[in-house]
């Protein structure tokens, strides 16, 4: 059997997830949560913002 096998792969992510779940709190999944929809927030701020600066820069020439 070989180490990229698929049921390695399941079996190693499975023995991951079942013995990390139960070590997080619900406090941490909230974090967790708000950090990803901050970041998201964020990058699509920052997105609009160098469109804008890019229309702005080309305009000027």
């Amino acid at each position: 059997m070989s180490v990229n096998s698929t049921e390695t792969r399941f079996s190693l992510l499975g023995g991951i997830l079942f013995s990390a779940v139960p070590n997080l709190g619900l406090n941490d999944f909230i974090s967790t949560g708000l950090l990803a929809v901050f970041g998201a927030v964020v990058s699509f701020l920052v997105t609009l913002l160098l469109k804008w600066l890019i229309a702005l820069i080309k305009g000027q020439d």
